[in-house]
């Protein structure tokens, strides 16, 4: 029984570490003491009800087998980190993988991939470093954030806008007002949307 509760402790943790959040933050969610959710991590309480593992899985944003041990995240529940999305010849090139971390968002639908935000543009949406979450789809709505490639670049975040047919406004979200919007005129062609942003995580803690 000890082993076991060591064993949910630590998918408890490692959850946790993967959404950054502090023991205090989740024991807010969870409603316990910063003390009590390190007694859980560290396997010390051993009447390990169901409700309560549910409650944590919930707060965590994980499916409750994982932390009962009944289930490991496979492909559909896994995401690949890139340290570099680019395009060349027609086709989308995932470069540099430097990470795999579990779905934050077990209910979302479609291909999901992630990349590390490089810079400040986005700021006020996604810190650099951060990685960001991309659900692959050709087009997006106005006024949504999405991953795109302009001539073959390495992909970036930006706020789309589609003014008309010959025109795209890119939008940066930042702190920094020296950021620049970014024009696409009649060479439309010249970007490419990779698919739509639904979210972003902090690099595992150490």
């Amino acid at each position: 029984m000890l082993d076991y509760n060591r064993e949910v402790g630590n998918r408890i943790k490692k959850a946790r570490q993967r959404l950054n959040l502090t023991l205090t933050e989740l024991g807010n969610k969870v409603g316990l003491t910063k003390s009590t959710v390190k007694r859980y991590e560290d396997g010390e309480i051993v009447n390990l009800t169901v409700d309560t593992l549910k409650t944590f899985a919930q707060a965590l944003e994980v499916d409750p087998g994982y932390l009962m041990g009944l289930k490991d995240y496979e492909d559909g529940d896994r995401i690949v980190v890139y340290g570099r999305i680019c395009a060349g010849d027609g086709f989308l090139a995932y470069e540099d993988p430097i990470d795999e971390i579990i779905c934050p968002y077990p209910r979302a639908k479609g291909d999901l991939i992630a990349f590390q935000v490089s810079g400040k543009s986005m700021n006020k949406i996604v810190d650099d470093g951060d990685y960001a979450i991309i659900r692959l789809q050709p087009s997006v709505e106005n006024a949504e954030v999405c991953a795109v490639i302009i001539d073959n670049e390495n992909a970036m975040l930006k706020r789309f806008y589609r003014v008309d047919e010959e025109t795209i406004v890119l939008k940066p979200e930042s702190t920094e007002p020296f950021q620049a919007h970014t024009f696409v005129g009649p060479e439309i062609n010249r970007i490419r949307i990779i698919g739509k942003y639904i979210g972003a995580v902090k690099p595992p803690v150490e």
